[in-house]
């Protein structure tokens, strides 16, 4: 073992927060078992092994690297409700099914997989895994009855490319036509990734309240007019491989009536817009702020 650090201090609500970096973890020094009130912890490296080992009260998982298959991710605690980690630390799809119950995801994507996780992999946050679920009817992980085919828990997901943005197999068109599922998701934000369609915005849940999303073009009205109808903050990012770009937007007037009439904000990194006239403000939606 060539380093370990636990860091600990408590929040003003005295909730346990712990932080633990591995440089080199081997099973036989054994920093667990950590509190079992602990709620939040952000850690270094993890694998199979050190998920069985984590406190079953966690909520919060933040994690920085290493491997989780799917013998690891049935024995994460069933009280997770956020996780945040590389998408490449689960190593295939199956792994997936095991948290369904996560209400808030952040995963962030270092390039295509490096195991064999494919472009299907959010399918399986609505299935269950299948050779634990012979009952499609129940949800052994929340103790809920569970519909098959659908997600109730998740309320939250953002993916971000962490390098400059690139095509990115596992945000493609399977990506948006699995997004349905999610019957509760109000929150999407997909940053810095290059090659997705403007004609995939009608894949947009009509739940959603607040989306981020990284296009190859500006949208337009008839796809504008697809955008979630209850839909309050929108920020939309032409990009193109390698770079985000400030283009010249050929929008009208006319098109800015196609934006759900419910936003409050909203923001399109346009450098320029050529096409648009004194007579905009008419066709803006009535609370959106300026």
């Amino acid at each position: 073992m060539r380093h370990i650090q636990i860091y600990c201090h408590f929040s003003i609500l005295k909730q346990p927060e712990y932080t633990l970096d591995v440089d080199h973890f081997q099973r036989k020094y054994n920093v667990f078992p950590l509190p079992t009130k602990l709620q939040y912890l952000r850690i270094s490296y993890i694998d199979d092994y050190m998920c069985a080992m984590l406190p079953p009260g966690l909520q919060v998982l933040v994690i920085s690297s290493g491997l989780i298959t799917r013998n690891g991710a049935s024995k994460l605690p069933k009280s997770l409700t956020s996780l945040t980690a590389d998408l490449d630390v689960f190593d295939n799809n199956e792994s997936m099914s095991y948290l369904r119950h996560i209400t808030n995801f952040k995963f962030l994507i270092f390039g295509p997989p490096r195991h064999k996780m494919d472009s299907n992999w959010l399918s399986f946050l609505y299935h269950p895994p299948s050779s634990s679920f012979p009952n499609l009817n129940h949800d052994c992980v929340s103790g809920c009855t569970y519909i098959a085919g659908n997600n109730d828990h998740l309320t939250s997901l953002t993916i971000e490319s962490m390098h400059s943005p690139d095509i990115l197999p596992q945000v493609q068109k399977p990506f948006f036509d699995a997004l349905q599922h999610f019957k509760n998701l109000k929150t999407l934000k997909i940053q810095r990734c290059a090659g997705i369609s403007s004609d995939w915005l009608c894949l947009i849940p009509q739940n959603v309240t607040d989306l981020e999303l990284s296009l190859s073009t500006a949208p337009t009205a008839s796809q504008l007019s697809m955008l979630p109808t209850c839909l309050k903050y929108l920020d939309l990012e032409v990009v193109e491989v390698g770079d985000k770009i400030c283009f010249e937007c050929d929008w009208t007037d006319e098109i800015l009536q196609s934006l759900p009439r419910s936003l409050h904000q909203f923001c399109i990194n346009a450098r320029d817009f050529p096409n648009l006239t004194k007579h905009m403000y008419e066709y803006l939606p009535p609370n959106l702020q300026i």
